[in-house]
C-alpha cells in the first residue's frame, strides 16, 4: 500500500512539473505563433490584390452570407481592393479562402490560408492552376477529380466574396 501512495505521488509530481513546463513553453511560443500567422494572412493578402497597398485597411461588415468572415477594403496604386476572407465547408473540413476583388468587383486572386481536404484529390485546390479558374470572375471551372464537395465549396467561397463587395460597390453596405 506504502508503494503504490510513493508512486502515486512521485507520478502526480511528474505531471504537475511537466504540466507547468508545458505552459511555460506555450506562453513563450503563443506570441511567435500568432505574428508568423498575421504574417501569412499578410503576405496572401499583398498576393491576391492587383497593385499594392498603399494605405490603412478598412473593415466592412458582412451582410448576408454565412461563409464570409471579414471583408477588408485597401487602397492600392490600381484603385480600391478589396481581400475578402471566405469559409466554405469542404468535405475534410472549413476551408479558410482569401479572395482578392478589384474596384470593379472582379476577382484578382484566390489563396487558400488552410484546409484539410483529402490528401491527393481534395486537397488540390491549393494549387495555383486550379485557383487561376477564378480570375476574372469565370463561371466555368474545372472540378477536381474525386473532389467535387471541394471545389463547391470554393466556388461558393469566391461566389459570396464577389456578392458582398458587390453590395458595397452599390453603395448598399458602408
Amino acid at each position: 500500500m506504502k508503494l503504490i501512495v510513493k508512486y502515486g505521488g512521485i507520478l502526480c509530481a511528474i505531471t504537475l512539473i511537466m504540466g507547468l513546463l508545458l505552459g511555460f513553453v506555450n506562453g513563450v511560443t503563443q506570441p511567435v505563433i500568432q505574428q508568423l500567422a498575421e504574417e501569412t494572412r499578410l503576405q496572401s493578402i499583398k498576393e491576391v490584390l492587383s497593385g499594392d497597398i498603399t494605405g490603412d485597411e478598412i473593415i466592412h461588415e458582412v451582410q448576408e452570407s454565412e461563409y464570409i468572415d471579414s471583408i477588408m477594403e485597401y487602397p492600392t496604386t490600381d484603385g480600391r481592393g478589396f481581400a475578402v476572407t471566405a469559409v466554405p465547408k469542404g468535405y475534410g473540413g472549413t476551408i479558410k479562402l482569401i479572395i482578392g476583388l478589384n474596384q470593379e468587383g472582379v476577382v484578382t486572386g484566390v489563396s487558400v490560408m488552410d484546409m484539410s481536404e483529402t490528401a491527393g484529390l481534395g486537397a488540390k485546390a491549393k494549387e495555383q492552376k486550379f485557383l487561376d479558374q477564378f480570375l476574372d470572375n469565370n463561371t466555368e471551372i474545372n472540378a477536381l477529380t474525386g473532389a467535387t464537395v471541394t471545389t463547391n465549396a470554393v466556388k461558393l467561397g469566391v461566389s459570396e466574396a464577389i456578392d458582398e463587395v458587390g453590395l458595397i460597390l452599390k453603395g448598399v453596405v458602408k
